[in-house]
């Protein structure tokens, strides 16, 4: 039986964090990528601080960030996981977003986009 195979990261790789308040709290996400061809614009990990609230929803949220980064790293790509989480609804929201999750995943579609403008990436495939 084949095992699953997972992708680690070197200690040093290249991220981009993004500031953002979404549904009333303000976020801190950082993406990291891989750094080697032709994976450097594909997302490996996903972190998120929680600014100014209690630790349930910051645990929580950490928790999918951890789910994210090793789906990730197993290869599983970016759209199915993002296509999971795009327009869940729940909880808080606000006029660009249906939910937490539905910040948080199109927050790191804005990082791997402007991942692709730096490196030269230009791809018009829609990552929103």
């Amino acid at each position: 039986m084949n095992e699953p195979h997972r992708k680690r990261l070197p200690d040093v790789r290249p991220s981009i964090t993004i500031r953002q308040e979404v549904c009333g709290f303000k976020l801190y996400i950082t993406v990291g990528f891989y750094d080697d061809q032709p994976h450097r614009s594909d997302p490996a990990e996903v972190f998120c601080k929680l600014a100014k609230h209690g630790t349930e929803i910051a645990g929580l949220l950490d928790g999918v960030c951890i789910m994210i980064s090793l789906s990730l790293q197993y290869s599983v790509p970016w759209e199915k996981i993002k296509d999971k989480f795009l327009a869940t609804r729940f909880g808080n929201s606000d006029l660009s977003h249906s939910s937490l999750l539905d910040g948080l995943v199109k927050t790191i579609s804005q990082a791997i986009t402007e991942r692709k403008e730096i490196i030269g990436e230009n791809n018009d495939s829609s990552q929103d």
